[in-house]
């Protein structure tokens, strides 16, 4: 695909994973998010992400700047933020 085809491809997002350095942090933030209604959940995170304890938080769709406001506004500890 090229030209303006290709430039509108190329940012469309799938997928939002929040990557964590331990299942420990994996689940704290699970509890959180469900306790506040944050649209996903938890599994495996994919094989083209190599990071953190093999857990994600996994979004279908969102705001990434969304995302990121509800974890600092938390605190909630986490290794990095993808988009697939």
């Amino acid at each position: 695909m090229s030209g303006y085809g290709a430039a509108l491809w190329s940012r469309v997002v799938f997928m939002i994973i929040v990557a964590f350095h331990t299942t420990a942090d994996a689940f704290g933030f699970e509890e959180i998010a469900k306790r506040y209604g944050l649209e996903g959940r938890l599994g495996t995170i994919p094989r083209s992400i190599s990071a953190g304890c093999g857990f994600a938080w996994l979004i279908e769709r969102g705001s990434k700047e969304k995302l990121q406001r509800f974890i600092v506004q938390r605190g909630l500890e986490y290794e990095g933020i993808y988009e697939q």
